[in-house]
């Protein structure tokens, strides 16, 4: 009802309730900022997403180009062979199939037996199909897992580079306050503190005792 004469009273029930939910969704957000190692988890997870789905493409490109290499010169031979599963004899018929197969093949490494009469009966193409196991599981899913472990680690880096200056802005604001109350413990009017002047103002004002325990300063330290 409130938001009805904002956006011109075409708002239903549905709608406020969704609009409700992202608010509460933004709290939630806000209200992950208050744990740092939380935070640090999502920001860390949130970069290794960005070298995943970067990785993705790569390996989907690379096996979109062996599935079209595969459909221009395995499925004239394979076509002939005596398959148990009629998905293996039509594997490499188009793009779309072949992809499919190379997915199941290369990355999860199922399939094996679809090509197993195929390399019995030209052994040479299992030059092709070990050099696409090959190449998808030692080369490009070590380079992922490199890449989603850098950007991790620059996540953390960004992470602790933030929380040193969130530190430093901390301390610089407790030593602005820290001056009015240094100009009252001053009893001398000297612009100097002696120890047993700070000593007895750290034992009388709680407001220097906050003000130094901030600072990671207790009365030993003075």
């Amino acid at each position: 009802l409130v938001l009805e004469p904002i956006v011109g009273g075409s708002l239903n029930g549905m709608d406020i309730i969704k609009v409700l939910r992202m608010v509460r969704l933004s709290r939630t957000i806000k209200f992950v900022g208050c744990f740092p190692s939380l935070k640090g988890i999502i920001e860390g997870f949130a970069s290794a997403m960005v070298a995943m789905l970067w990785g993705g493409l790569a390996m989907a490109g690379l096996l979109l180009t062996f599935a079209i290499v595969a459909v221009e010169l395995v499925h004239s031979y394979n076509q002939g062979l005596d398959h148990e599963e009629e998905f293996c004899k039509l594997a490499f018929r188009d793009v779309q199939t072949s992809f499919l197969f190379f997915i199941q093949n290369a990355v999860i490494g199922d399939r094996w037996s679809c090509i197993t009469p195929l390399i019995l009966e030209h052994w040479y193409f299992a030059l092709l199909f070990l050099s696409v196991f090959c190449l998808v599981q030692l080369g490009l899913m070590n380079l992922i897992l490199t890449a989603v472990v850098d950007e991790a680690q620059k996540a953390r880096e960004r992470d602790t580079e933030d929380r040193l200056a969130d530190l430093k802005a901390a301390e610089e604001e407790q030593m602005e306050l820290l001056k009015p109350i240094f100009e009252e413990i001053d009893q001398d009017g000297s612009g100097a503190l002696t120890p047993e002047e700070i000593l007895q103002a750290y034992d009388t004002d709680e407001r220097l005792q906050e003000a130094l325990n901030l600072l990671r300063i207790d009365r030993e330290s003075l």
